[in-house]
């Protein structure tokens, strides 16, 4: 035992909201504490400048960890025993040491700051200290990968503002808040702008290769030393003061006593112009007005949220004073000295769209500008009071993913637009941001037109799918259902609720799972059994098979669901995967029916990691519902022609069948159609002279008369695709048993041809008539049968009850 290595250990400060002392923390990773990762490590410390440039808690732990720890009391600490208190707390009193307070702290899915509140044991709600410890996401970068995910929110965001306003007028300086919420969102989103790579990138490359202006100055210069004189020096070397005798041996002397100088002289110092470039341009005044308005507002925020009574606000306050810091340090360089302050806004000026730095600092300035007048309650339960909820926010992240490729791709076709849905005004120049739990947004509409079939297509985030009882009406019919997203797709030529009607109607359900760490967690092992699940994992966050039943509860339950599908952020492996398709299910051999699941990530040039994959599965979804020759389609054909209402009840057509029908087909062997698609020709026979039907049996063959005359057959589907033959006669009398109708479809013979074949003469064929011969055979399957013939939907009443006619074998 005194060769493993001990396991690491840290202590946090627990003080009052006075400043003193009360408790010391001491934690403890339990398990998975020997990595080679940083990234993955359970409990690492920050110098105390790395966690004041981050704005982070020197003290970190990991999601889905689990700590011990124990509470030790301060020397300034009262009488009482301490205790531990919060939701990641789980206390086990059968470990207690004296008077300390010991348990287990599950991180689970909480990331950003985590208090650590201490109460006296017995006074629960009165809190004596509080300690920070900050928990990083392993599954997204804590930094730059949560970083981008808040960076293209807030740019979407500003995009759809200016969409919404639908004018080019912007506040040049916006009108700072008094709430701590929404300065909370607004430090957050400047925090991502501050911290990023690419904006000290572009502030040195503005110092590097400033703009300059080639200007003319004017400046004093001593005669004595070399200069360009200008179109004024002989009016300043005739009268300027100052001036300065020329010694008798210089060359001067004699020419400007010649000219009648008494004492020849010269100023000692002359004005003269120069041409220099100068820094101190309105595209750098703006750059330096871009930073100070920044340091301002967190200038602003600090001393509001000084004066907040909650303590939760104190770790945001310090974090804006720390990003005050490092703007006040970048307005001291040199640079930022020599450029005045600004008097006219170059929103206009081509150095400010297109030269490298000036772009991206108009494009920050822009976006905070947009986001100081939204408010985005949505965000409070990311990041309130120092909390980083990576989870919701990976979940509103690929809500602008899926958007924006749903924008990319389908044409606006009348509804709201998106900027109308999503920015709503709230007055005085304030707008808010409709993402939020559990609000449903959309639908977002859309037509697809580039393929050979016109398609319409809805996005919906949040989506209610109610239990509905009726097979046509959109729901579910179980419970109700409400998938992250779902995309929603049908012909252009029928309205939704048709479509919904005539099984036309296709809805594609996505559901962010940032808690899935691999496919194998998804999905499992090809040969894992159900009941071999670790229920260890599902309990810390793990859900595995749980998420993929979920999938399959989508596309089971809400009607006309043909895929289901996870987004989670997966590693570079499983995005690997995706390259070929590998982690999708297909119910056939076509990519709908489906599940599975997409990883998708911020990558660190602010691109999605993986939505190529998700992007070439949904155009080869739309190719797939271009084509009308799919499987799918034949079988939502026959779903709607097999439960569609009886046209005269308007209720689901319901027969019972009260002989026995053979399971195979007597000719081939194989499945029997179904009933209600078996198809039953009802034909004439003479009865009065047995001749006829002897003749049927003795030569396996019927006939109809085919042409334009009296009781001659119409060659319908139903007719020439019957299976069967039920005979009749005079009086409603229906030949007992069916008789099988051996080869598809009759053959056409004269009534030389048929008497021929034996046809009895007193029947009395007409010589200009052509018949229909159906080969046929008495079916031992149904001897004995006996029809109704009264009750056959198709018969013919008087003269015309021998008209041949089909009927179902229902």
């Amino acid at each position: 035992m005194s060769g493993l290595t001990p396991r690491p250990k840290e202590t946090v400060e627990c003080c009052s909201p006075d400043g003193r002392l009360v408790a010391l923390v001491e934690i403890i990773p339990e398990d998975d504490w020997q990595t080679d990762v940083p990234e993955l490590a359970p409990l690492v410390r920050l110098t105390a400048l790395e966690a004041k440039a981050q704005g982070e808690q020197p003290i970190q732990l990991r999601e889905n960890g689990r700590y011990e720890y124990s509470v030790q009391r301060a020397a300034f600490a009262g009488p009482g025993n301490l205790k531990l208190v919060g939701n990641v707390v789980r206390n086990r009193k059968s470990r207690t040491s004296g008077d300390n307070d010991i348990g287990r702290i599950e991180t689970g899915s909480h990331c950003g700051l985590l208090r650590l509140d201490i109460e006296e044991d017995g006074r629960p709600g009165d809190l004596l200290a509080t300690g920070y410890v900050e928990v990083r996401s392993i599954k997204i970068r804590y930094r730059d990968e949560y970083q981008r995910m808040l960076e293209y929110i807030s740019a979407q965001t500003s995009q759809l503002l200016f969409d919404a306003r639908a004018s080019a007028q912007m506040p040049v300086v916006p009108k700072w808040t008094h709430e701590p919420p929404l300065l909370q969102q607004q430090i957050e989103f400047l925090r991502q702008t501050l911290a990023s790579s690419s904006f000290d990138a572009a502030v040195r490359r503005i110092e590097s290769f400033p703009h300059q202006q080639l200007r003319t100055q004017s400046e004093e210069c001593n005669i004595a030393r070399p200069f360009r004189p200008g179109r004024n020096f002989n009016r300043q070397a005739a009268s300027a003061g100052h001036r300065v005798v020329i010694p008798s041996t210089h060359a001067l002397y004699s020419r400007l006593s010649a000219r009648g100088a008494a004492v020849p002289s010269l100023p000692s110092n002359v004005v003269v112009q120069r041409k220099r470039d100068l820094t101190d341009t309105p595209e750098n005044r703006f750059v330096k007005h871009a930073i100070t308005q920044f340091r301002d507002f967190l200038s602003h925020a600090a001393q509001v949220l000084s004066q907040a009574k909650d303590a939760s606000w104190h770790p945001v306050r310090k974090s804006a004073i720390n990003m005050t810091a490092k703007l006040d340090e970048i307005l001291c360089r040199s640079f930022f000295r020599g450029i005045s302050a600004l008097r006219m806004l170059p929103l206009g000026s081509p150095v400010l769209q297109r030269k490298p730095g000036y772009r991206e600092i108009l494009q920050y300035w822009q976006r905070f500008n947009d986001n100081s007048q939204v408010r985005w309650k949505g965000g409070d339960e990311i990041y309130h009071a120092g909390k980083r909820d990576v989870v919701t926010l990976y979940e509103y992240w690929l809500f602008f993913q899926l958007l924006h490729w749903f924008c990319g791709k389908f044409s606006p076709n009348g509804g709201v637009p998106a900027a109308k849905q999503l920015i709503e005004p709230v007055g005085k120049g304030r707008f808010n941001l409709r993402l939020q739990r559990p609000w449903t947004l959309g639908p977002f509409e859309g037509i697809y037109a580039r393929n050979q079939r016109k398609l319409c297509a809805r996005f919906h985030y949040n989506q209610r799918f109610r239990f509905v009882p009726g097979r046509t009406e959109r729901g579910s019919w179980t419970r109700a259902m409400h998938p992250d997203y779902t995309l929603t797709f049908w012909p252009a030529d029928y309205t939704p609720d048709q479509a919904e009607e005539q099984e036309l109607a296709v809805h594609i359900h996505f559901d962010s799972k940032y808690r899935v760490e691999s496919l194998e967690d998804l999905f499992g092992k090809p040969v894992e059994d159900a009941d071999a699940e670790d229920t260890d994992s599902q309990g810390r966050g793990n859900y595995k098979r749980a998420d993929l039943l979920k999938m399959h509860a989508y596309r089971d339950a809400i009607r006309r669901s043909e895929g289901a599908y996870v987004l989670y952020p997966g590693s570079d492996a499983d995005r690997k995967h995706q390259e070929s398709l590998e982690n999708e299910f297909k119910g056939f051999h076509e990519i709908l029916p489906g599940l599975g699941a997409f990883a998708i990530a911020p990558g660190s040039d602010g691109k999605a990691k993986g939505m190529e994959h998700l992007n070439r599965f949904l155009d080869e979804v739309l190719e797939h519902l271009s084509n009308l020759t799919t499987s799918r389609e034949r079988v939502t054909y026959h779903l709607r022609e097999a439960y569609k209402p009886d046209t005269v009840s308007e209720a689901p057509a319901e027969y019972k069948i009260h002989n026995a029908i053979p399971e195979r087909d007597g000719m081939t062997g194989g499945r029997l159609v179904p009933p209600s698609e078996h198809s039953i020709l009802v034909g004439w026979y003479e009865n009065a002279d047995a001749s006829h039907l002897d003749w049927i049996l003795s030569s396996a063959m019927y006939n109809f008369r085919a042409g334009d005359r009296a009781g001659s057959i119409r060659l319908e589907p139903g007719i020439a695709g019957a299976r069967h033959l039920l005979l009749h006669s005079y009086g409603g009398y229906a030949h007992p048993g069916l008789w099988r109708i051996k080869n598809a479809g009759p053959r056409l013979f004269t009534a030389d041809e048929l008497l021929k074949a034996g046809y009895p003469p007193a029947l009395d064929p007409h010589p200009d008539a052509i018949y229909a011969v159906y080969d046929v055979e008495p079916d031992e399957a149904y001897s004995g049968w006996k029809g109704n013939l009264a009750t056959l939907r198709g018969k013919k009443a008087g003269r015309q009850s021998a008209k041949p006619f089909a009927v179902t074998l229902v």
